[in-house]
């Protein structure tokens, strides 16, 4: 299969960032790393929308999806509450079309893979991208809703606990998590869901 590693935001966007002054962007970098290493050794080819600090618009990411013809495109995020930490979210989520049947097998496996092979996240489910999500602004983001091929972002864990960030800011974590994503991209692929 072909998959597309998007790691979110980078340059002068870093997303979240936490109280410790962890940066999403930076974050998302490592952990997208890992995954193209794990996907790789699984004999995918893997394409990255960023391999530094730079930030592809949304737009041009699915667009560089489109054009590499990916079976798959899996976004790493990670979340926050938008309240400091105050609200006590934390955990991993995975996000897809709410109108994509494939997109949400491959969220499902995903989030199974993950959460495997890193227990100690919070399940925090699947979430549908619809335009009435909570960040969606009337409409789904560029790379579920531009791309040809299904797509995830997966929200890895919160920037704004500490929990959450001091787990994720360590390598060996990263890497374990990289290899339940990569394990539930391939169980969905054996599934003939890809397209």
């Amino acid at each position: 299969m072909r998959i597309c590693v998007d790691a979110g935001h980078g340059g002068t966007d870093s997303g979240a960032v936490a109280r410790s002054g962890a940066k999403e962007s930076v974050r998302a970098l490592a952990i997208a790393g890992k995954l193209q290493r794990a996907l790789a050794e699984r004999g995918q080819q893997v394409f990255l929308t960023r391999t530094n600090n730079t930030s592809p618009s949304p737009g041009r990411r699915a667009r560089m999806a489109n054009e590499w013809q990916c079976d798959a495109m899996v976004s790493i995020h990670c979340n926050d509450d938008g309240e400091g930490g105050k609200s006590g979210a934390h955990g991993l989520e995975v996000w897809h079309h709410d109108q994509s049947e494939r997109g949400k097998a491959l969220a499902q496996a995903v989030l199974v893979g993950a959460l495997a092979m890193v227990p100690e996240l919070a399940n925090r489910g699947l979430k549908r991208a619809g335009t009435d999500a909570p960040w969606a602004r009337g409409r789904r983001p560029s790379v579920i809703s531009d791309t040809r091929m299904p797509a995830v972002i997966v929200e890895c864990g919160f920037m704004s606990s500490d929990h959450d960030v001091e787990l994720l800011g360590d390598e060996g974590t990263q890497r374990r998590l990289a290899e339940g994503i990569a394990g539930g991209v391939g169980e969905w692929g054996k599934t003939g869901l890809k397209g």
